[in-house]
């Protein structure tokens, strides 16, 4: 399986890699989605053992994609933060750290529902901060789905997945992964946390879906079938 799944879509050639983020090589930009840093803070003040490695883990990942592509701009398509604990000593200090090894790479989010829950970040991080709807290069950036939009449109807040099936077994059982949800002209990237979980989609019969795993991603053919997903 590999990597890298490069598509046409919204007059744009982007390359969906197996780390659940998007590289738009003409923009020289990498997207992401719904981050949700503060969560494991969130768990623990509610008395859920959840390590603080979880935060580092992710933010090391986006670190070895930037580093990959050479880019220089990320656009977190929403949901930076979990909540307000994201900007508590703790987690703030992590992705500060981070912010100030990644100085010369532009960082944009657009502002998603835990965003406006968490408060914008500080300013001292360097952050552009915009609303659904910002458009880079011919496509529109949301959190949110849209349902009509006047051109192409990326998002995230769905956390997308899917059931896959050994082929010949039932329709019970199976392994959930994210994936990425093409349709018509509106495309959803998984949630890039690792700590977030995904929801299992109907795709329609004309949509195009990628699941990704263990660091690879692969279009699922026939995903709208019931045998495929749930």
């Amino acid at each position: 399986m590999p990597d890298l799944c490069e598509i046409e879509f919204g007059g744009a050639t982007l390359t969906l890699t197996g780390e659940r983020a998007v590289w738009w090589a003409d923009q020289r930009v990498l997207l992401i989605a719904d981050l949700h840093l503060g969560k494991p803070a969130s768990f623990r003040e509610r008395g859920a053992p959840v390590p603080e490695e979880v935060t580092a883990r992710d933010l090391s990942r986006v670190s070895a994609l930037l580093k990959r592509f050479d880019a220089e701009r990320l656009v977190i398509l929403g949901d930076l933060a979990h909540d307000r604990a994201a900007w508590r000593e703790v987690t703030l200090g992590a992705f500060a750290a981070w912010r100030d090894t990644h100085a010369s790479v532009g960082v944009t989010l657009v502002r998603g529902n835990h965003d406006r829950w968490a408060d914008d970040p500080p300013e001292a991080l360097g952050i552009e901060v915009v609303e659904p709807g910002w458009v880079l290069g011919s496509i529109a950036m949301h959190h949110e789905p849209v349902e009509e939009s006047t051109r192409a449109a990326l998002c995230g807040h769905l956390h997308p997945g899917v059931r896959l099936h050994p082929i010949g077994r039932t329709k019970r059982g199976g392994m959930r992964t994210p994936c990425y949800w093409f349709g018509g002209s509106l495309g959803v990237l998984p949630a890039f946390g690792r700590f977030t979980g995904c929801a299992m989609i109907r795709p329609g019969a004309r949509d195009r879906v990628f699941a990704v795993g263990d660091g690879k991603v692969v279009e699922i053919r026939g995903a709208a079938r019931p045998a495929q997903t749930t």
